[in-house]
């Protein structure tokens, strides 16, 4: 039986990484049978969002990263470091006594030392952002956050260099990393399969994700005030966790409170799908964007922003949606005007979308998985 072992801060977050990282594991536990074990530091005694299999074990060092607190940086990167001491020395405690074939990191805090716990497992990392939007500092003055963010790339690529296998979400980014040789692309796969599509007759374009800027809900809403006067019997959905008031103030200003609906997270997200007729991606930058697949499988012609990375991989222009070029807002609104005035285009961009979404289906990806822990 295959040993398999996840690194990860918590489960505890609603967010596509923790569901993406749970869906593997269940796969690997009740499909194929591997012993499969996920590691934490953080989050003990916190309910999960998505369910895990009774099958997958849970080891919690409960290191607490999340609740150091110092008056000052320096005092916060004491404690920081006693606590990256005493995780590198409980992982590898439990690394040398679980003995497994395979460890995982998702590229946080133990990349910077996995590598050198000589376990016996092949050492895999899988990257869930893009190469322009990881280790990035956010601190001090701009040529300081430059250098910084200059040196913790390096210090990543170092790293990630000794990498058995350094797995990316899309063709796009891994064209980025050209300089090392251990790069596998693997996208994320389909949480669901439908048996039901909508029949794109129901006036409503929808968007799903945080309201956080890196989702571009701003750009849809301002995007929505082009095409709301001419399309008054449709209605733009917005779905997502986090702080709706600053999205709702940009709608009461622009007078869109008739036709533009801010809702909370939803955990039926299918049926949401199923009474729409496009869906809208309007993000600054993805790591792969399951969103889109996910719509893709419910029949929903998309259309999206080409920012970095994912749209460009999932969605073929002009066939299964539309790709933007990133902040052309007034291009975006005319693709969009295009879809929901003609619903034979809606249609036949819906059947291809949905034909192409089976290139996620879990699997086809989960059989590259396995011949990358092989």
């Amino acid at each position: 039986m295959k040993k398999i072992v996840y690194c990860n801060p918590s489960l505890c977050n609603p967010d596509g990484i923790e569901r993406v990282l749970i869906g593997k594991a269940n796969y690997f536990a009740d499909v194929m049978g591997y012993d499969v074990t996920i590691v934490l530091t953080d989050g003990e005694g916190l309910p999960l969002p998505y369910n895990l299999s009774p099958r997958v074990h849970v080891q919690q060092l409960n290191i607490g990263f999340y609740q150091a607190k110092a008056k000052t940086r320096l005092g916060l990167l004491w404690i920081y470091r006693k606590k990256m001491q005493q995780y590198r020395k409980q992982l590898t405690a439990l690394l040398m006594q679980l003995k497994p074939d395979v460890t995982v990191t998702l590229l946080r805090r133990e990349l910077n030392f996995l590598c050198n716990i000589k376990d016996g497992s092949r050492k895999i990392g899988e990257l869930h952002l893009n190469r322009q939007h990881i280790r990035q500092v956010d601190f001090g003055p701009y040529r300081l956050r430059s250098w910084l963010t200059k040196c913790w790339m390096k210090l990543f690529i170092r790293q990630v260099r000794k990498l058995d296998t350094f797995v990316v979400l899309t063709k796009e980014d891994a064209a980025q990393w050209s300089g090392l040789q251990n790069v596998v692309v693997i996208p994320n796969k389909l949480s669901f399969l439908s048996d039901e599509v909508s029949t794109l007759q129901h006036k409503t374009v929808v968007a799903v994700g945080r309201y956080a800027w890196q989702k571009g809900f701003d750009r849809l809403i301002r995007i929505w005030s082009k095409v709301a006067s001419s399309h008054p019997d449709w209605q733009l959905c917005i779905y997502g966790r986090g702080d709706r008031k600053p999205y709702q103030q940009i709608v009461d200003a622009l007078g869109l409170q008739n036709s533009v609906h801010l809702y909370p997270y939803t955990n039926h997200v299918q049926g949401v799908y199923l009474q729409s007729s496009i869906f809208a991606l309007t993000s600054r930058y993805e790591g792969f964007g399951l969103v889109l697949s996910e719509a893709m499988q419910m029949g929903l012609p998309c259309v999206s922003f080409a920012c970095p990375c994912g749209p460009k991989d999932i969605i073929t222009e002009g066939v299964d949606g539309f790709l933007i070029p990133n902040n052309d807002e007034s291009s975006f609104a005319e693709k969009l005007s295009l879809l929901m005035d003609d619903e034979p285009l809606r249609k036949r961009m819906g059947n291809a979308a949905r034909s192409s979404s089976f290139r996620y289906e879990e699997k086809q990806v989960m059989q590259q998985w396995m011949q990358v822990f092989e």
